[in-house]
């Protein structure tokens, strides 16, 4: 639909506008209920913010050599920035129910009074967790792929490669119960 529309062949405005079109279809594709608009409209917005803010700090930044200390952290940090965004707009899937799932947004965020959470269950699933999330802030820096590119003919790759397979296999049968999203549809 993009690239129909005109991509980002027609200027900033137009561009906007038609992000905007594919994300409301994205939203509608997803479900039926106005909580994937809801999801859609978040993403959309990042990526308008992307763009503004990234063509202006494009230009501050143009001035950093890629090996250096500030730019690996930015980096890091724009990737973070998504995880989280991305793990947050993922509750509007979970609750189609408009109160639920703003209520839930809300306790989330400390707007709503009424939490049932404890103050360390935060650290209990980062204790839990903390070798995924540590992988994924590794693979998002592009240190790994260049690792790949340099040694993939390699045979300890190719066992750390499979190593890894037999790792995600395992994480899916260990989560077997926890029904994928997409399974509803």
């Amino acid at each position: 639909m993009y690239i129909p529309l005109g991509g980002s062949r027609n200027g900033d405005v137009a561009t906007i506008i038609n992000l905007g079109v594919v994300w409301l279809f994205t939203g509608m594709w997803h479900g039926s209920t106005f909580n994937f608009i809801i999801w859609a409209a978040i993403l959309y917005t990042c990526i308008v913010l992307e763009r503004v803010i990234g063509e202006n700090m494009s230009g501050a930044l143009s001035g950093l050599s890629k090996r250096s200390f500030l730019y690996y952290v930015l980096d890091v940090v724009k990737h973070i920035y998504v995880l989280i965004i991305i793990g947050i707009s993922w509750v509007c899937f979970a609750l189609p129910n408009l109160n639920e799932l703003f209520e839930y947004l809300g306790r989330m965020f400390g707007f709503v009074s009424g939490v049932n959470i404890r103050p360390r269950d935060f650290l209990t699933t980062l204790g839990d967790y903390w070798y995924i999330l540590l992988g994924c802030i590794i693979c998002s820096t592009g240190i790994v792929g260049k690792l790949y590119e340099r040694y993939r003919e390699n045979i300890v790759c190719k066992l750390i490669l499979a190593v890894l397979f037999w790792f995600c296999v395992w994480r899916v049968i260990v989560e077997g119960n926890n029904t994928f999203m997409y399974s509803k549809f």
